[in-house]
């Protein structure tokens, strides 16, 4: 079955990459520009996703979310936001989505995330993860089954967990699935790439800061622990 995935994008430019780069992806997508078109589509139709913009036309993309939750089994869904309208993501995130990108965002970073969604959506059974279908890990090794049982011992709990790897090696999906088999998984799912903030910076992006207080602090800045607030932290560092 082909996943569909239902695109809320005012913007027609951005509205046509997605829909191109989505669809050469292997999915099925119908994009609308606002929000009264979705939610009779969501009404209408079956989608495993929804990926919603903030800002449009007509009606609020926080209503529109709000909205969709009150439809029974209605999909998960996935926010776009600009950088200004971070904080109204983080509402979005308590409103019930299931995780948040900011514009421009990276294609590679978008179909991560969908395949980790959708996976996870299919899952509804004891057994949790399965070696098939477990938030986009697919692997019959001994050592990848391994993974998979250490995932599903970790994610119950409360406890840190600490994950490594050489590049490439799937440590975000690894992150995600823990996250979505968790009592957590409907709250936000944080990424924190430390490698890229400067020490002077990385305060303030984990705990964030008031207005005023240092230069150039020109408004109130959630950090990323009060955003995740009941969810999940995924600090990245590169070690050499």
């Amino acid at each position: 079955m082909i996943p569909k995935i239902l695109l809320v994008e005012d913007d027609r430019l951005v509205r046509e990459a997605l829909v191109d780069t989505l669809t050469n992806d292997g999915y099925q997508v119908q994009a609308v520009s606002d929000g009264p078109d979705s939610l009779t589509l969501i009404q209408k139709e079956l989608f495993q996703s929804v990926i919603l913009d903030l800002n449009l036309p007509t009606m609020d993309g926080l209503e529109v979310l709000n909205r969709i939750k009150q439809i029974p089994n209605s999909p998960p869904v996935i926010i776009l936001t600009a950088y200004g309208s971070v904080q109204n993501a983080v509402t979005a995130m308590k409103s019930g989505a299931i995780d948040f990108l900011v514009k421009p965002c990276p294609m590679k970073e978008l179909k991560t995330l969908l395949r980790s969604v959708i996976s996870s959506n299919k899952i509804d059974d004891a057994e949790g993860l399965k070696l098939s279908d477990s938030n986009g890990i697919i692997g019959e090794s001994r050592v990848m089954k391994r993974v998979i049982e250490l995932v599903k011992k970790v994610a119950p709990t409360n406890g840190d967990v600490f994950i490594y790897g050489e590049t490439g090696t799937g440590k975000d999906l690894i992150a995600r699935a823990i996250h979505n088999e968790s009592i957590r998984k409907n709250k936000p799912f944080i990424k924190i790439d430390c490698a890229i903030l400067p020490g002077e910076l990385l305060e303030s992006e984990l705990f964030g800061h008031e207005a005023g207080a240092f230069t150039g602090a020109k408004e109130r800045f959630i950090g990323k622990f009060e955003q995740a607030h009941g969810g999940t932290v995924f600090l990245m560092k590169s070690v050499i």
